[in-house]
């Protein structure tokens, strides 16, 4: 499993490194939003994206709003794992 917010060179090094079946999930691209145009289109992307094809692997993109509702048990769940020192946060 990788979760991507970076996209660009950060990605293609992940889709080089897949095991078989591995599962992407694409949060955000933000190594291209300064080369995005108008309609935030990135001008290049990974170029061995047929690594998903050989590793048999799926990449799907995945918004927060898609969860939106589920957002105040979430947020429960991270305070409380802060709180009792499971979950380490840092900036």
């Amino acid at each position: 499993m990788y979760f991507d917010n970076v996209g660009g060179q950060a990605l293609e090094a992940a889709l080089d490194l897949l095991n078989l079946k591995a599962r992407i999930t694409v949060c955000r691209m933000i190594s291209g939003y300064n080369g995005a145009d108008s309609h935030g289109h990135i001008a290049a992307g990974p170029r061995n994206l047929m690594q998903l094809v050989v590793k048999r692997a799926r990449m799907e993109g995945f918004l927060v709003l898609d969860y939106w509702d589920r957002a105040p048990a979430a947020m429960n769940q991270l305070f409380d794992g802060t709180h009792r020192g499971k979950l380490l946060v840092t900036i």
